[in-house]
């Protein structure tokens, strides 16, 4: 096993990837969105935004939801490791290497969306406790509005899905920008 990495499973040993040992790591949430993701029609083509190692995506193939994954992932050793968990799981798609408050979606991607899902940020820049490992701080600190452009932008007509799992800062970000 490469040093740094650890191989884990989910669905009892059904879905296998690679991710960092430390830093950000796969977690409850993101099981939890792609099975709410998975109770509704199987979609044709699914953009995770924020892909990290590409476990929402995977998980919605794996529980046949989803067709072609397209991830996008801004961090190039991520992305990496999504790229390996897709091609180790038989899964269609694609990795888009992307900074969404940088460069906005990719125009690949545009309109091309059945469902498209992130596990953004979970507080606005300086609004938690600073993590130690990078990946870590940045995954969970940062702007939501990006991912909701992105979101936006793929999502391929009126019978498009878009799903996120948030904290409740982020929550309340939403609501005052709604208003």
């Amino acid at each position: 096993m490469p040093a740094g990495l650890t191989r884990d499973t989910l669905l009892g040993g059904a879905l296998a990837l690679w991710q960092p040992k430390r830093g950000y790591r796969v977690n409850v949430d993101a099981v939890l969105l792609a099975h709410f993701a998975a109770d509704g029609a199987r979609a044709g083509r699914v953009v995770d935004l924020g892909a990290a190692t590409g476990a929402i995506g995977l998980l919605l193939h794996r529980l046949g939801a989803a067709r072609r994954l397209e991830l996008v992932e801004r961090e190039p050793m991520l992305a990496a490791l999504a790229r390996r968990n897709l091609e180790e799981a038989g899964a269609t798609g694609d990795v888009h290497v992307r900074d969404l408050e940088r460069a906005g979606l990719p125009p690949s991607l545009a309109g091309a969306a059945d469902l498209v899902t992130c596990n953004p940020p979970y507080f606005e820049p300086g609004a938690a406790r600073p993590r130690r490992e990078r990946l870590s701080r940045e995954a969970r600190s940062g702007a939501l509005a990006p991912f909701v452009r992105a979101a936006r932008l793929a999502l391929s007509g009126k019978r498009a899905r878009g799903l996120r799992v948030s904290g409740a800062l982020a929550r309340s970000a939403l609501r005052r920008r709604a208003r």
